[in-house]
């Protein structure tokens, strides 16, 4: 660099120093015009412009140089780290790329080249390729154990993502982030006993995580340690009493111990300051079930009313139903996005899909339109009723947004009890279901208000099953409890499930 670069580089530094930013930027671009093939004005805006939370500016003034001097590997790196940070991973592999040509035995090209392959379903075998052959050189390397399991996760391989976790906490055993998400991969892939040890050793580390003692509490409960459960959601709550999510935990422990009165109390506080909260509703009405207040309980799980059964037109382009829900299934099974191998808690014997109502829609873009036309009209069937804290509080519906997946079940495949919290109105579409049989008539159906395994038998104040045919639609407040009854024919049960969730889930 020459001396009159220098010291106009100093001077612009301490321009912005004083916090004149635009004063700053115009002596950049007057550098960039008189130093045009040095590289460190424009490596100086792009800091500024960073600095000042503008990555899109900065990403155009690295892209400039970069253009201009595309052989400067500062410059390369700079630019395909900002590409990263921009979310233009594609741009970025190429850069990386060119790094790895010009210096191959540079590992932080590979290393940055593989971040960016991950980033794209495409290319994310790639990226494992290069993390697995940089590993086979730095074993002891925990970054590189840590980033090869999330690009294993990518791919659904969890196993394998555990496995490469497990060696990133090995070599590095202090570092949080690698055993958090060790800790959080086991809870989701319902291996609550060795979660519970992960979130064990977190807590030796770090006293107080909120998010490990809500997990440790949800774990216990699974393995029906009840008041281990209740330690720890009694742990979350003295950290914040003021969170619907720790007062929910704790109300759900209390009734696990039986602690009725307890669990009622915890719900009308809570819901003093959150009265919309679905999961404390959901927890407020077997609460007050199990304590024989069944009236108030039946008030908040108004099945009768709240419930909403019908069926869907057929579009004038299919003969039937059973040709539309047929095309639905072609539709899922071939299309180029919708997978099925994901984690859900309460699936059994059965998978679940990702987003449903994504492009191109073919047929589900009928289903969409008749979800929406169903759920309007059951909103207008509604009386409005201030002393229901659902009804009284239900947001507009063109505040709502549509999510919705598949499940398929198979012989005895269910699904446990369950809500959806964070969602308003929740909904099944049955596209395909198994025989009914004499012997078992309600298997394969779809029971209301039934508690979760881990609560002493007991529901939300009633219960009401139905077992329903092939093009029927099913409505529902999200914290009603919900789940499936196995059945034993050697068939599918096709179901699309959905929501109309905020944006901001609240």
């Amino acid at each position: 660099m020459n001396t009159a670069l220098s010291k106009a580089l100093k001077k612009v530094q301490d321009s912005y120093r004083s916090d004149n930013t635009m004063s700053t930027v115009q002596q950049c671009r007057k550098l960039i015009k008189r130093f045009s093939k040095n590289v460190e004005p424009y490596l100086l805006l792009a800091s500024i412009y960073q600095s000042e939370g503008n990555v899109a500016l900065a990403l155009d003034v690295l892209s400039s140089a970069y253009q201009k001097m595309p052989k400067n590997l500062s410059l390369k790196l700079r630019y395909g780290d900002m590409c990263m940070q921009a979310g233009q991973c594609v741009r970025a592999s190429k850069v990386y790329r060119e790094g790895v040509t010009a210096q191959p035995d540079q590992l932080a090209w590979r290393i940055r080249l593989a971040a960016a392959l991950q980033e794209s379903q495409k290319t994310t075998d790639e990226a494992i390729e290069i993390y697995q052959n940089i590993i086979a050189q730095q074993p002891s390397n925990a970054v590189l154990h840590y980033n090869l399991g999330t690009a294993l996760k990518r791919q659904h391989k969890f196993n394998e993502t555990v496995a490469a976790y497990r060696k990133a906490v090995f070599y590095a055993p202090e570092e949080i982030e690698y055993r958090m998400s060790l800790c959080n991969l086991l809870f989701e892939m319902t291996k609550f006993d060795e979660a519970v040890v992960e979130g064990e050793e977190l807590l030796k580390r770090k006293k107080n995580m909120p998010e490990v003692l809500d997990m440790l509490y949800y774990c216990h409960k699974k393995l029906a340690n009840f008041p281990e459960s209740l330690r720890f959601a009694e742990r979350l709550t003295d950290i914040d009493k003021n969170s619907p999510g720790s007062m929910s935990a704790l109300a759900s422990a209390q009734i696990a111990v039986k602690q009725y009165s307890n669990a009622v109390e915890t719900c009308r506080l809570a819901l003093e300051k959150t009265p919309t909260n679905r999961r404390l509703l959901a927890d407020q009405s077997i609460a007050l079930s199990f304590d024989k207040k069944i009236k108030e309980a039946r008030h908040i799980f108004d099945v009768d009313k709240l419930l909403n059964i019908t069926t869907i037109d057929i579009p004038s382009d299919y003969e039937s139903i059973e040709f539309f829900n047929k095309a639905i299934i072609d539709h899922v099974e071939g299309h180029p996005t919708i997978r099925f191998d994901g984690l859900n808690h309460t699936c059994l014997g059965g998978t679940t899909s990702d987003e449903i109502f994504v492009s191109p829609l073919g047929p589900a873009e009928h289903l969409k339109n008749k979800i929406l036309e169903a759920v309007t009209q059951y909103r207008h069937s509604l009386l409005f009723d201030e002393s229901h804290p659902w009804l009284a509080n239900l947001p507009e519906q063109d505040t709502l947004n549509l999510s919705g997946w598949v499940t398929r079940l198979r012989t005895q495949g269910y699904q446990q009890g369950h809500i959806h919290p964070t969602a308003w109105i929740s909904g099944v579409y049955y596209v395909h279901l198994p025989p009914i049989s004499k012997e078992a008539p309600t298997a394969g159906g779809i029971e209301f208000g039934r508690a979760p395994s881990y609560y002493p038998d007991g529901n939300q104040g009633a219960t009401k099953l139905v077992r329903p045919v092939g093009g029927t639609l099913v409505l529902f407040p999200s914290y009603f409890y919900h789940r499936t009854i196995p059945f034993d024919a050697n068939a599918e049960r096709f179901t699309l499930a959905f929501d109309f969730r905020k944006s901001d889930l609240t």
